[in-house]
This record gives structure tokens, C-alpha cells and sequence, in this order.
């Protein structure tokens, strides 16, 4: 009996040239693999940094997801000699029903509504004395401006007064996608979660000159994957990024099957190339053959990209193979639109046929990449 697996699933792949250099120049440090999240015990883990902010420059970006609510967390914490003395933090606390508490210089905290839900993930920002996120209503307080550093470096997932290393509480138990520091519009620190060459979740700092990063405690991490590029956001990972002609531009491979994904294009760019690839089809059952391939569209698709435009992405599947005397699936359909051009797609394969049941499958409107091999009965 021949066994025929799943065929591979779906690309889309971009080729960009920069518009100017980009804000990832450093890199992960060798023998580390970035992963999607890292998320802290809520016991004794934190991640101190070296970089004392200046919000009356600064602007930090995070994004983070909380698994429970059932206890007072910190998100970050950089502060002074007292717990309410130059201080620029960012809380959950238990006592307010578990709304955001943004701290900024000695004014007693204020909270942002509503209450957050557990397993949403949230985008959050702190500009000098304005706190705003992706949930609800932010917080503004009136500008300080004496107040131009807050007299301690940031801490991640725990807070921390009377130095760094004094009342060390509220350990966070949140998922941390990310995590960015602006200074004056320029992205100074950007650390990315990732597992160091022992596999130990951490972050490290993608930007040059980057921060010393000193973790404590346990965290666990997420699944692997690409995200760190300044040239777009979106939750679909990139599986890889190809750097081409010295670097002048780069090949964005995708291969992540989680549907329909939105891109926003965060800075001009110049799209050269664009190949897309459908989903191959699984193969078939008892005597079965082969799935077909998925369908491949090869454009030299020259656009210009602007700020804030969105791209439409799928990656389809691979086919499911089978065991009897069963056909395989087809393979999921690749597509791409990028603001308001057509839709590009890559329909998936077909799947292989088997044993009396030798027609390869299509997808449901008639329409495949390649079709799957048949076969008819077995014979001896």
C-alpha cells in the first residue's frame, strides 16, 4: 500500500524596497528564536531594563493579553525613590474591577474604562501624560513640564520603588506580544520576546544600541515566529525576511494559516514582486495518489505603499491525506489585496484519489491549482 501525506501549504511572498533605513537594524543576538508572546508567572518573574524614559520625550507601545484577571499586576513600572514620586507606569488592579491605572509623575493614579476582559489581546500607549489603548476610553492628565525623567529605568511585568531592587511586587501574569519605546518619533527600543540559545523565554532588544535586558523568575512562551519588521503591523507572522541587495530591500515570506489577515503599511514602500502560492492537496487513501499542487501566480507588481494603507492576506492550508479507500482534500486558497486593487488568489490543489474512488477532489466552486492524481482498483 502507497502512503501519500499532505502536501505543504500555501506562500505569499513580497519583495519591498525601503523607503529609508530600517528601525530593526540589530537583530536577534545569535542562536535566539523569536516566539509570539512571552508570559510571566505572576510569582517572581520580571524583566529589568537599563533605559531610564523621559516621558516628556518618550512614547512607549505595548501589547499584551491577559490569560486571568484575578489578581493586581504590573505591566511596566519606571519610578523613583517612593512609590508615588516621579513615577510612569502602567497597572491592572484588582480594586477598580480590573481597569488599566496609568501612573504619571506624582499624581495618584487614574483609571481608563472600561474593565478589560480576559484572553483579548490590547494595544496600549503611553505619550508623555496621555495614556490611550485599543479598548476603550484612555487617560489624560495635564503635562508636567518639569517632569522630564522619572528617576528609574523600566521594569516589565513587576514594579518596583526606593530602587530596582527594593518592594519588588505585583508580578504580572499577562502575555507580551510587544514592546516599543519612541523617543522624539524614533524607535529607540524595540524588545522582542524570544528564547535564548538555552530555550529560556525572554526578550531581547532589536534596535541599535539596544538595552541591557536582565530577566528573573520563569516565563513561558508562545509559539515560534517572525514579527519583528517596522515596516508594517498585523498578527499574521512572518516566517521569514529576506534581505536582498545589501538590504536595500527585502522578501517578506508568509506561510501563517490562521485566514484572512489585515496588514497596515507602516511607512512608504515600494512593492517590486509578489508571488503567491495555493495550498497543496492532500493526498489520497488506500492505493491513492498524490495531491495536486497548489496554484502559483508570479506578479511584478510594482506599487507604491503608503502609510496607514491595508493589505488583505491568506495563507490556505495544505490538504488533509486520508486512509481508506477516501480522496483527499483540496488545498486552502492564497490571496493577497492590497488597498483597492483586485484580489489576487492562488487557488489551493486538488486531492489525490484512492482505491474505487479515483476522481480527484476540487474546491467547492469548481476551481483548483492542479489536479490530484487518480487511480482505480486494486488489482492483484
Amino acid at each position: 500500500m502507497k502512503m501519500v501525506k499532505k502536501l505543504a501549504c500555501g506562500v505569499v511572498c513580497a519583495a519591498v524596497a525601503l523607503g529609508a533605513a530600517s528601525a530593526w537594524a540589530a537583530g536577534l543576538p545569535e542562536g535566539y528564536t523569536e516566539v509570539e508572546y512571552i508570559q510571566g508567572n505572576g510569582t517572581n518573574a520580571r524583566i529589568l531594563t537599563d533605559y531610564t524614559p523621559n516621558p516628556a520625550t518618550d512614547k512607549i507601545e505595548a501589547v499584551v493579553e491577559f490569560p486571568s484577571l484575578d489578581t493586581t499586576m504590573n505591566v511596566w513600572c519606571a519610578r523613583g525613590s517612593t512609590g508615588s514620586t516621579a513615577t510612569w507606569s502602567l497597572f491592572v488592579l484588582n480594586s477598580s474591577g480590573y481597569k488599566f491605572r496609568f501612573d504619571y509623575n506624582n499624581t495618584a493614579g487614574n483609571y481608563a474604562s472600561p474593565a478589560l476582559s480576559a484572553n483579548t489581546k490590547y494595544t496600549v500607549t503611553a505619550d508623555s501624560s496621555q495614556f490611550t489603548w485599543s479598548g476603550g476610553t484612555g487617560v489624560s492628565y495635564t503635562k508636567v513640564d518639569a517632569f522630564t525623567a522619572t528617576g528609574g529605568p523600566i521594569a516589565l511585568f513587576a514594579s518596583y520603588y526606593d530602587g530596582t531592587d527594593n518592594h519588588n511586587d505585583f508580578y504580572g501574569k499577562q502575555k507580551l506580544y510587544s514592546f516599543k519605546i519612541w523617543k522624539s518619533g524614533v524607535l529607540i527600543h524595540n524588545f522582542v520576546p524570544c528564547k535564548d540559545g538555552s530555550g529560556n523565554p525572554t526578550l531581547a532588544d532589536v534596535c541599535d544600541n539596544p538595552a541591557t535586558l536582565t530577566r528573573t523568575g520563569t516565563f513561558t512562551a508562545g509559539r515560534v515566529v517572525h514579527y519583528s519588521d517596522d515596516n508594517y503591523e498585523g498578527a499574521i507572522a512572518l516566517s521569514q525576511v529576506i534581505p536582498l541587495f545589501g538590504g536595500a530591500r527585502k522578501a517578506y515570506v508568509f506561510t501563517d494559516t490562521l485566514g484572512l489577515t489585515n496588514l497596515v503599511v507602516k511607512r512608504t514602500l515600494t512593492l517590486e514582486k509578489l508571488l503567491v502560492v495555493g495550498g497543496g492537496g492532500g493526498g489520497g487513501g488506500h492505493i491513492g495518489s498524490g495531491g495536486g499542487g497548489g496554484g502559483v501566480i508570479y506578479s511584478e507588481h510594482v506599487r507604491l505603499l503608503s502609510p496607514g494603507e491595508q493589505i488583505e492576506l491568506a495563507v490556505g492550508a495544505g490538504g488533509v491525506s486520508t486512509k481508506g479507500s477516501v480522496r483527499g482534500s483540496p488545498g486552502g486558497t492564497s490571496s493577497i489585496k492590497i488597498g483597492d486593487d483586485a484580489i489576487i488568489e492562488a487557488f489551493g490543489g486538488g486531492g489525490g484519489g484512492a482505491e474505487n474512488n479515483n476522481a480527484p477532489t476540487a474546491v467547492s466552486d469548481g476551481r483548483i491549482g492542479s489536479g490530484g492524481g487518480g487511480n482505480g482498483p486494486f488489482t492483484d
